[in-house]
């Protein structure tokens, strides 16, 4: 779409929403009594009677790829704890290491354990402690018998039924008499598309075989016959695997072993039985995914978990993961959480150690985050011999690909001298970015005398804002905005400095937050001091470029619809979208959605006690849930509370806001229909727009909702922007024409077109509803290569031709200047 000379195409961008009154396709996405993703908590029995074998070096080297796989270990030395009470807290277990042979309560225990549904993993050294317990080789399935020296062999996987080995009746342990031989499934999901691994090992042989085991994979042996090596087998209830190498680390760093156990230990252990009971609001990422925290049901409690995309991340009680088996989750409905784009998870919960509750934060595998930072850690990353102190949180924001930014203190050994620092972690490292007592860059001065607690950091795309503290070489403490690169950040604002664009007689006495980074621009909300400030209009959002201009957007006291402006941007700071922020404050008694920005005065959106028309039905919104705003594109969603006019009777409702429209997604009452029953909604909540994400992505939305049957659900809407579904966007067609309300998928008639008037000049014309609604402002904008665009100040006027036109639009006009080169153009809103 190019131009050359006087050759114009226009490209629109969505645009501004008519009122209507369509509600949208809900869709359940997780309900109360679905079963819930889990982690299969696994015993790993690991005695070591000598320095043969090396239990502890072989857990070691697997536990965070297993983790990653819904594996986690908990590991003992102790034979007292076999017995049936602690066997019963897991799904399965797992036995490696040379040790004495159980005693019959012990083997008891276990046949019991297995024979009710648990799961038992047998690897390499364990069939040598069965050589003595006949009722353990039954179990296991085999017996060690000896082994030739090491060597490199490959164990040979039975994946097909011409893949049987042919010499099995040579084994001098063959348990079969006439045609009978072991069970084999090729089919078998151990095997499914399995590889075979070659690696240095003990080559062992076994007797006192079981003939109900189904082999898996054998070795040829060079006594001339096939030695079984891989198999399993049912005991009673539950399952049994075993696999015969794994003598040290030449095969654990194999990964088709890796693979092999992984799997192994996947079917044979119990996958534990959790349902849903009730879900908190969820997070979107731009990929789509979803996390949300949510009350499960276990087999004898009611944890709090966070789970998503049918991965379980964390759960209260579960092992934090690491190598501190003592640790566990204590998981809350604040637990601070985001997707990455890598599909890596952030979160801040506490740790238990004993009755200790330890802030942490862990960043990783959505199914097994590694440990960032704890409470009393180490911290020698940031700062030789330091740990992070106690008796604080990290809080965080990302940049929602792969950097995630947090703050924190750390002290020293002796713990008298404490400072805070500003980390970074991208990927796989963590390096401090700023440090209390360090100066700001490679100069000795400015020295960064203080960061505060609270988050104080926004991130852009490529930069950051941080509010800190700086000294001087006069030793006088500054509060300032730093921007930059995490690499290079410097001063960009300052506080007590006199601006050009602040009122004559005032300046800003301390920051609130830094709010976004768009264009090397800063938008950030302060405090005001001078003669004329108090605290009825000391609040303010401004913007400053990256050469120091400075523009108020909005001011606490401003007067907007003949009514002054309240604030409190520390409880409900801006939120910022492609164009525009979004603030809530009060005018008079009612809290008020303003869509503020530079260059024009703020426009109210929506306020409590407004009128509303939804299927032809009189409302008054008496509420607007602060805590439910969702900023992001051109859209805005939010939970409302409408009251029927000459009534008492309230319903909730969702609200879509902003778009030239204030329409109802879903109102109380709306019934989803249901595989089992249908879902009647009662109550909404969203995860608001956060330095963490929100319930909103691409117009994809999830929230939480309750139901009068009393059920807890996560539903979606796939597309807010396109109710109709008609795969046109509902702001497109509202903005030139079409219904929203009926299913039309041609282009609408106003859509953008190019014209020459009488004189021979060039237009566009366009249609433009006469009653815009809240939000709408038409911007056209050029280009010359399709990725830098600029707005640009075109006169529009009413056209002169206004015929077959609907009554609620009329035609425009903006003349275009006839200019050589490659030019494209596009409506914006």
């Amino acid at each position: 779409m190019k131009m050359k000379s006087s050759l114009i195409r226009i490209l629109p961008v969505l645009g501004a929403l008519a009122a209507g009154d369509l509600f949208a396709e809900i869709q359940i996405y997780a309900k109360a009594g679905d079963p819930a993703p889990s982690t299969q908590k696994v015993f790993y029995f690991s005695r070591q009677n000598n320095s043969h074998h090396r239990p502890a070096s072989f857990l070691s080297s697997v536990r965070q790829e297993f983790g990653e796989r819904g594996i986690q270990f908990t590991t003992s030395t102790d034979r007292n704890d076999l017995n049936l009470d602690n066997l019963n807290q897991y799904d399965g277990t797992f036995f490696f290491g040379n040790h004495d042979a159980f005693t019959a309560a012990q083997t008891a225990a276990l046949e019991t354990y297995l024979q009710d549904g648990g799961g038992m993993v047998g690897m390499h050294v364990i069939a040598y402690v069965a050589r003595s317990n006949a009722t353990l080789a039954r179990i296991l399935g085999g017996a060690f018998l000896g082994h030739h020296s090491i060597s490199s062999f490959t164990a040979q996987l039975i994946q097909d039924p011409n893949s049987l080995p042919q010499n099995l009746a040579n084994h001098p342990n063959y348990p079969f008499e006439g045609g009978e031989t072991y069970a084999f499934n090729p089919n078998h999901p151990i095997l499914d598309g399995l590889v075979a691994y070659t690696s240095p090992d003990e080559p062992y042989l076994h007797q006192s075989m079981n003939p109900d085991i189904t082999l898996l994979s054998y070795r040829e042996d060079h006594g001339g016959w096939d030695e079984p090596y891989t198999w399993i087998r049912h005991e009673g209830n539950g399952r049994v695997f075993y696999h015969a190498n794994g003598h040290d680390s030449r095969t654990w760093s194999q990964p088709n072993f890796r693979e092999l156990m992984i799997r192994g230990i996947s079917w044979a252990s119990k996958t534990p039985q959790q349902s849903y009971t009730e879900f908190i609001p969820p997070v979107i990422s731009t990929s789509g995914a979803m996390q949300y925290l949510a009350m499960v049901q276990t087999d004898n409690r009611t944890p709090l978990a966070l789970h998503g995309d049918n991965f379980q991340t964390a759960m209260s009680g579960l092992q934090l993961p690491g190598s501190d088996e003592t640790l566990s989750y204590l998981v809350s409905s604040s637990t601070a959480h985001a997707i990455l784009a890598n599909d890596k998870v952030v979160l801040a919960p506490k740790a238990l150690s004993g009755s200790d509750e330890l802030a942490c934060l862990l960043i990783g595998h959505q199914q097994y985050p590694s440990v960032v930072a704890m409470e009393n850690g180490p911290a020698d990353s940031l700062e030789s011999g330091f740990t992070f102190s106690p008796n604080q949180t990290f809080p965080f924001v990302t940049d929602f690909h792969d950097s995630v930014v947090f703050s924190a203190s750390i002290e020293d050994s002796a713990g008298g001298n404490q400072k805070r620092v500003v980390a970074l972690h991208n990927g796989d490292s963590l390096r401090s970015i700023l440090t209390e007592g360090d100066p700001l860059g490679s100069e000795n001065f400015p020295v960064v005398s203080s960061i505060a607690d609270r988050t104080m950091i926004c991130y852009g795309t490529t930069k950051l804002a941080i509010i800190a503290e700086i000294s001087t070489e006069e030793g006088l403490p500054q509060e300032v905005i730093l921007i930059g690169t995490p690499e290079n950040l410097s001063p960009h604002i300052f506080a007590n400095q006199i601006y050009e664009g602040l009122p004559q007689d005032s300046v800003i006495s301390d920051f609130i937050t830094p709010v976004s980074l768009q264009k090397d621009q800063l938008t950030f909300s302060g405090r005001l001091t001078g003669e004329s400030v108090d605290q009825s209009n000391d609040q303010f959002v401004a913007t400053i470029s990256h050469d120091g201009d400075l523009d108020l957007i909005i001011r606490e006291n401003d007067l907007i619809e003949g009514l002054n402006l309240s604030l409190t941007l520390d409880l409900l700071p801006p939120v910022p979208r492609d164009n525009d922020h979004l603030l809530l404050g009060f005018l008079g008694d009612d809290l008020t959605l303003i869509s503020s920005k530079l260059g024009r005065s703020p426009v109210v959106l929506v306020r409590e006690n407004q009128s509303l028309v939804v299927n032809g039905q009189n409302y008054l919104i008496t509420r607007l849930d602060s805590g439910s705003l969702i900023g992001t594109g051109n859209q805005a969603v939010m939970v409302a509370t409408l009251k029927e006019a000459d009534s008492t009777i309230e319903v909730s409702v969702l609200l879509q806001i902003g778009s030239g429209t204030i329409r109802p997604l879903v109102i109380e009452g709306h019934q989803i229909d249901h595989a089992d029953e249908p879902f009647t909604i009662s109550a909404m909540s969203c995860h608001p727009s956060s330095s963490h994400g929100s319930g909103l992505s691409n117009n994809e939305l999830r929230l939480q909702a309750s139901s009068l049957e009393g059920a807890s659900a996560i539903i979606g809407i796939s597309n807010i922007d396109d109710l109709d579904q008609d795969g046109l966007s509902d702001t497109l067609e509202s903005a030139f024409g079409n219904s929203i309300l009926e299913n039309d998928a041609s282009l609408p008639p106003g859509y953008p077109k190019m014209a020459f008037d009488e004189t021979g000049h060039l237009y566009l014309t366009f249609w433009e509803p006469i009653a815009a609604g809240p939000g709408l402002e038409y911007r056209i904008e050029t280009s010359n290569d399709m990725k830098v665009w600029r707005t640009i100040s075109l006169e529009v006027v009413l056209s002169s031709d206004q015929t077959n036109i609907p009554k609620n639009y009329r035609r425009m006009m903006a003349g275009i200047q006839n200019e050589d080169g490659t030019r494209f153009y596009r409506f914006a809103f």
